[in-house]
């Protein structure tokens, strides 16, 4: 991997890891080939394919042959230029746009009567990554190779994107720290007379002054936020004495996204916010300690909600999604259960599967108490890395309640937190 000095990459040996696995993966499905289709929509999480087979921002058409370098379809002329040759993975990338160009590179690998796998429809769960695949162009190269037989493969590849290797972890570990730096800017920024769109932008500052990427900052302020904060863009309102805050956000280093959630005061808060707090709290702890290789994630997302159910309040969204080069990714649970919402919805399907070491995931507590009101809550959540020996956390920003801006507050919640743990 190249050093934190210069843009982050993934060793030409991870490429050539990633190459034989897929390989694989075509030999079991009889598939000559792969079409992989990916754009930057939902911060560039529909992009994460491409970007594991290229390590690069190459929005646009993948071609993955089963024997012979990878060729992609990307942007324009004068953007796909660079890097040295031999220190990229892909070194056959021509403009985007080029369907006809597409369509008889295609001929030319002799693929009459093969099958051919796409991936890029979502229809793999949590379904919340929007379809890749663009209508027009793609309706023109099944119409223009009818001997081919194409297939949805959008599993594949989130098969293997499942289990981080050491250097992905790596990056994420990198992207934690990031995410670290995020939460120091957010509590220097959140005081009364600061309006909501510079917190925002001071995270932003942050992540990206450290050698990240721009991503997702979903961030909410007011006397009684949501329980789930709300999308970009923020507002302009101004912070006031007693405001709370609530966000959920990413960091972003080299494609590779941890996920983090808090919520702050300015000054004590509101009593019923510190119990809901508490809850929030109680239930990232016992979710995360259930986090063990071998464990089924559904006893893992009901760890994670037990709490709630016991205390008589509600959530928004609560359990794990994976994370990796996208947000969610599989597996993933994060709606439903007997406290939970919209039951009917794929991302509240909870798929059968066992945790495995080298899975990574983001966690969510976004707490709700009905008794008290329907539209206001909390936020918890962290990012978290399955080893052989259990959970380990990425992130170290505290998670207790911050009830006041002062350094020396901060510096004994820091304290408080390594005690805890």
């Amino acid at each position: 991997m190249k050093s934190q000095n210069e843009f982050p990459k993934l060793s030409i040996a991870e490429r050539d890891r990633r190459y034989q696995a897929i390989r694989v993966k075509m030999d079991q499905a009889g598939l000559s080939g792969l079409l992989v289709w990916g754009n930057e929509s939902k911060w560039k999480t529909a992009l994460a394919n491409v970007r594991y087979i290229t390590n690069r921002i190459l929005p646009g058409l993948l071609f993955f042959p089963r024997e012979g370098e990878p060729i992609v379809w990307s942007g324009f002329p004068h953007g796909v230029k660079s890097e040295k040759a031999g220190e990229r993975w892909v070194n056959d990338i021509r403009p985007g746009g080029m369907t006809g160009d597409v369509i008889e590179t295609l001929s030319s690998f002799g693929l009459a009567y093969e099958r051919v796998g796409v991936i890029g429809f979502s229809n793999t769960r949590p379904q919340v990554v929007p379809d890749s695949v663009l209508y027009q162009p793609h309706s023109r190269i099944l119409s223009a190779l009818p001997e081919v037989t194409f297939l949805d493969a959008s599993g594949l590849l989130d098969d293997l994107r499942m289990i981080k290797s050491p250097e992905e972890i790596w990056m994420l570990e990198k992207s934690s720290a990031l995410s670290d730096a995020m939460y120091e800017a957010m509590v220097r920024s959140f005081r009364p007379g600061v309006r909501e769109c510079k917190v925002y932008a001071d995270m932003l500052q942050a992540a990206v002054a450290g050698g990240g990427e721009e991503d997702m900052i979903w961030l909410t302020t007011g006397p009684f936020p949501p329980a789930h904060a709300t999308k970009p863009p923020s507002s302009t309102r101004i912070a006031e004495a007693g405001d709370m805050l609530v966000t959920e956000y990413h960091s972003n280093y080299g494609g590779y996204i941890s996920g983090i959630e808090h919520s702050i005061s300015i000054g004590k808060p509101h009593e019923e916010f510190i119990k809901i707090h508490q809850v929030c709290l109680e239930a990232q702890k016992r979710g995360i300690d259930s986090m063990f290789p071998g464990v089924l994630l559904a006893d893992v997302v009901m760890a994670f909600r037990k709490p709630i159910e016991d205390a008589g309040m509600k959530f928004v969204e609560c359990g794990v999604h994976g994370h990796g080069l996208g947000s969610p990714e599989f597996p993933s649970c994060m709606y439903g259960g007997s406290v939970g919402e919209w039951g009917w919805h794929p991302y509240a399907i909870i798929p059968p599967i066992k945790l495995q070491e080298n899975m990574v995931f983001g966690t969510a507590s976004d707490i709700f108490n009905p008794v008290w009101k329907n539209d206001t809550g909390l936020m918890l959540g962290d990012s978290v890395l399955i080893t052989a020996d259990g959970p380990r956390r990425l992130c170290s920003s505290p998670c207790l309640l911050y009830t006041s801006p002062s350094p020396r507050d901060h510096l004994l919640h820091l304290v408080c937190r390594l005690l805890l743990e």
